[in-house]
């Protein structure tokens, strides 16, 4: 198990069973876009994590080797609201256990989309400007006059 980030937001958890390289890089890539992430190696790993800590989503492969995506989903949404989000190397459609099911390898840029309409999060480095404000006007220097009078 590997905390990425220690800022206040509770995290996402990760239960990746195959690659532990593809769990690094996807908690990376979270990290990016405005998550903290946690991962876990096993269903009973996974487990621990939600009983030591609160989780805001749960993003795992459907197949792992030691129990159920869908046995863990149950058990967090019995401790509090959270998003699910599942992935297999075949599509599928997403059962009702599931908010989002995806292909694997999952795309990122769908994946960001779905993450940044279901938490109301934006990209790191980008912002919501009211369409009016297309973009914010340089700052500008002081004329030399002006910079030797203070």
């Amino acid at each position: 198990m590997r905390r990425t980030d220690a800022s206040t937001k509770a995290p996402l958890l990760l239960v990746v069973d195959d690659e532990a390289r593809s769990a690094d890089e996807l908690a990376s890539w979270l990290l990016g876009q405005g998550f903290n992430a946690v991962s876990a190696a096993s269903c009973l790993e996974a487990r621990a994590v939600m009983d030591a800590i609160a989780i805001e989503g749960l993003i795992g492969n459907l197949g792992l080797r030691d129990g159920s995506l869908f046995g863990l989903a149950r058990a967090l949404r019995m401790q509090r609201h959270a998003i699910v989000i599942g992935y297999a190397d075949v599509d599928v459609r997403p059962p009702p256990e599931l908010d989002a099911c995806f292909v694997r390898p999952v795309d990122l840029d769908v994946l960001a989309t779905f993450l940044a309409v279901r938490f109301g999060r934006r990209r790191s480095g980008e912002h919501a400007i009211p369409s009016r404000l297309r973009s914010v006007p340089p700052a500008r220097a002081l004329p030399a006059a002006a910079r030797r009078r203070r």
